[in-house]
C-alpha cells in the first residue's frame, strides 16, 4: 500500500472530500495521486521543493553578477555563504564576510555588495527554504504557512486525475488500479489552475 509521502502539498482527505467519496476502498490509490500532483507541481514550478527542507552545500556557478538565485524559496534562514579556493577536485571552502551579502528570502536570492568573479562552481550555499506543512494545524500560520492555493491546485489536479483514471489519459494502471501513470498530467490543469502555479513558478533574472 501506498504511504503519503511527507512532502506532499494536498492530502487524501481533501481530495475525497471535493470527490464526495467515503471508505478507505481508494486511500492507497489517492494517496499515490497526491504524491504524483506534488512531483508534478513542484517540476512544473522549476523543481523548487514546496515542503521547508534543510539543503546543504548547494553550489553554484558565479557570472559577474550581483544576485545569485538558490535553488529553492522562500529562504528562511542561511546558515553558510561559502566560497571555493583550491582545484576543482581538491576544493577548500571559506566563509564569506557576512557583511558582503544580503539575504532576499521570499524572493530566493543573495545579493552581494560587489559582483561576484565568473567563477565554475565557486560559491556553495546552506539553508532552510519553503513552507511549513502541518495538515493539523493548518490555519496556525505558525505551524502551517503552505498557499492554500497551492493546496487548491493540487486536489483539484488530483481529484481529476482519479477521476479520468480509464480514460486515454493514462499510460499505465497496474492490478487494482493501486498504481497510475498519466501521459500528460498537464492537460488536467485549468487555465486558473496556471494562472496560479505561474506565480510560484522559478524565475531567474540575473544583474
Amino acid at each position: 500500500n501506498m504511504t503519503a509521502i511527507n512532502y506532499a502539498i494536498t492530502t487524501k482527505e481533501k481530495v475525497k472530500t471535493l470527490l464526495g467519496l467515503s471508505g478507505s476502498t481508494n486511500d492507497a490509490l489517492i494517496d499515490l495521486l497526491c504524491a504524483q500532483v506534488t512531483d508534478f507541481i513542484e517540476g512544473y514550478c522549476g523543481g523548487r521543493r514546496f515542503l521547508s527542507t534543510t539543503h546543504s552545500n548547494e553550489v553554484h556557478d558565479t557570472e559577474n553578477v550581483h544576485n545569485i538565485f538558490l535553488n529553492h524559496y522562500p529562504i528562511t534562514s542561511l546558515s553558510a555563504v561559502e566560497y571555493r579556493t583550491g582545484t576543482f577536485s581538491s576544493p577548500v571552502w571559506a566563509s564569506f564576510i557576512a557583511d558582503g551579502y544580503l539575504l532576499y528570502g521570499d524572493e530566493g536570492y543573495v545579493y552581494f555588495a560587489g559582483k561576484l568573479p565568473a567563477i565554475k562552481q565557486g560559491m556553495r550555499f546552506t539553508y532552510v527554504a519553503g513552507y511549513l506543512i502541518d495538515w493539523a494545524n493548518e490555519t496556525t500560520i505558525a505551524n502551517h504557512t503552505l498557499p492554500f492555493d497551492l493546496t487548491g491546485v493540487a486536489t483539484a489536479l488530483a481529484g481529476r486525475m482519479f477521476s479520468s483514471r480509464g480514460t486515454d489519459g493514462i499510460k499505465s494502471q497496474s492490478t487494482e488500479g493501486q498504481s497510475v501513470t498519466f501521459n500528460d498530467p498537464d492537460k488536467f490543469l485549468s487555465e486558473t489552475d496556471k494562472y496560479i502555479l505561474g506565480r510560484y513558478q522559478a524565475i531567474r533574472v540575473t544583474k
